[in-house]
């Protein structure tokens, strides 16, 4: 007789999955690890929701507001979003998510076209009764009562019906507004990943996106938390995918661009090493639970507050931290209430719920610097050359060949006529200013010839003056 696959036993407040499913759960390159005979890491590469119905349930809600109870024992319920270490919020607004509020305007045409079927043949029998029929009967009468009630009804559906499908229409290119939350998780640093609520419901947990290789500390333990509304995307028959697995995506993908962001604003990229080491974190295996020393343990309660639930009203308190006082137990926590909480401010059930706001963030477009440099870089070796007539790229050969053509001509050019420098001039000025310029040039010309005409009458005066003496 075969063993089940849930296990009851174990733990009789809980109930398990066995171990031998619990395989099935890893990953490949866990699963190469795990051959090898280490089951260590094998026992925390698996979150304890995926093994634990208990701890599952303890984060089904995104919101929680309810008791549950799992085997005569309440479980204790918990807001992710306030056990993180460094909570960011950010807004994420995209018009693509189209599918949901397509499929919603199908399904309202198709309930109008059967609802207008329907007032047509409503509106027929009701003609029936009226032009064709000639008995005054009371129950034909109380019939056609019935049917123009009915007819009325009916328009005013459609009426609505109709009004509702304009604004699905209009919805359907809207922007849609999404809220992510990331989190360093520094009580478990290998339970990381994004966590997707759909209207307050889990769907997806420990969505690995971000990250390009799980075996390095780039945003190893950020953990993102989104709840979707019904209009962007719907989910499966049994609540644990989405049908739209493209726009599925293109959710995790945008989602793993904000958590990128999100390392950088924390700002520990550059020792993240020693982040790690200050809670705990010292061995080299990224899996390895933290370390449960006295001083690591205090820091990280230190460093996120304690968040309960009272039994009574259902809101959520935070307690003050003390270090000499034990940790609750499971029957403490279970029957907390605000009578129990040692702040005069928030000890009773009337008062307000008042949690921490969490801090806004905003994705901040790739930096242009390195693509500055690497534009002024490729310049400083290749610069780009263009003639002034053509307005086309010369290469380096050629920028080459003709500056030591310019060197070897040089002295050449200095005997030449001003024709050859009007030409030099041309070829640097635009052509708005050319006849300015050969004008100049035909004044220069004149000049010349009238100082050159002088100069011989002068010469030829003296040659006369001297014949006659």
């Amino acid at each position: 007789i075969g063993e089940p696959e849930l296990d009851i036993k174990t733990d009789p407040y809980d109930i398990l999955i066995d171990s031998r499913n619990r395989r099935n759960l890893l990953t490949d390159d866990d699963d190469s690890e795990n051959s090898r005979g280490d089951y260590t890491p094998f026992c925390f590469s698996i979150p304890l929701e995926y093994r634990s119905f208990r701890a599952y349930v303890s984060i089904l809600y995104y919101e929680p507001r309810m008791r549950i109870t799992i085997q005569g024992r309440r479980v204790i319920t918990k807001k992710i979003s306030y056990t993180l270490y460094k909570p960011r919020k950010y807004q994420f607004k995209s018009t693509r998510f189209k599918t949901r509020s397509e499929q919603e305007i199908k399904k309202c045409e198709k309930e109008l076209l059967s609802l207008e079927e329907r007032i047509r043949e409503v509106d027929s029998q009701v003609h029936h009764l009226q032009h064709i029929s000639v008995t005054t009967a009371t129950d034909e009468r109380m019939q056609l009562r019935k049917l123009q009630i009915n007819a009325t009804d009916l328009k005013d559906l459609a009426n609505r019906l109709c009004n509702g499908l304009v604004k699905k229409r209009m919805e359907m290119n809207t922007t849609k507004t999404l809220a992510f939350i990331f989190g360093l998780n520094i009580q478990n640093r290998s339970s990381d990943g994004v966590f997707v609520y759909h209207c307050g419901r889990l769907i997806k947990m420990y969505e690995k996106v971000g990250q390009a290789n799980k075996k390095i500390l780039y945003c190893r333990g950020v953990v993102g938390i989104v709840d979707i509304p019904s209009i962007v995307l719907e989910t499966t028959h049994n609540k644990q995918s989405f049908v739209d697995e493209k726009e599925y995506h293109f959710l995790l993908k945008n989602m793993g661009e904000y958590m990128r962001q999100y390392w950088t604003d924390t700002g520990i990229e550059h020792y993240v090493q020693e982040f790690w080491e200050t809670y705990g974190y010292r061995d080299d295996q990224l899996d390895r639970p933290p370390s449960n020393d006295p001083e690591p343990v205090k820091r990280r309660q230190v460093a996120i507050p304690m968040l309960i639930q009272c039994d009574q009203c259902l809101k959520w308190r935070r307690l003050p931290y003390h270090g000499n006082v034990e940790p609750l137990t499971q029957s403490q926590l279970e029957s907390w209430r605000c009578s129990d909480n040692s702040d005069i401010l928030n000890n009773t059930c009337i008062d307000n719920e008042k949690l921490d706001l969490i801090p806004e963030g905003e994705l901040k477009p790739k930096s242009q610097g390195t693509h500055n440099e690497n534009r002024t870089g490729s310049r400083a070796v290749s610069p780009p050359a263009r003639s002034s007539i053509n307005n086309k790229r010369i290469s380096n050969a050629e920028i080459s060949s003709t500056t030591a053509n310019i060197n070897s001509k040089i002295a050449t050019r200095l005997t030449v006529a001003p024709t050859s420098t009007t030409q030099l001039e041309n070829r640097t000025l635009p052509s708005s200013r050319l006849l300015s310029a050969k004008a100049k040039t035909k004044k220069k010309r004149k000049r010349l010839i009238k100082t050159q005409s002088s100069k011989s009458k002068s010469t030829a005066i003296g040659v006369m003056s001297d014949d006659e003496d």
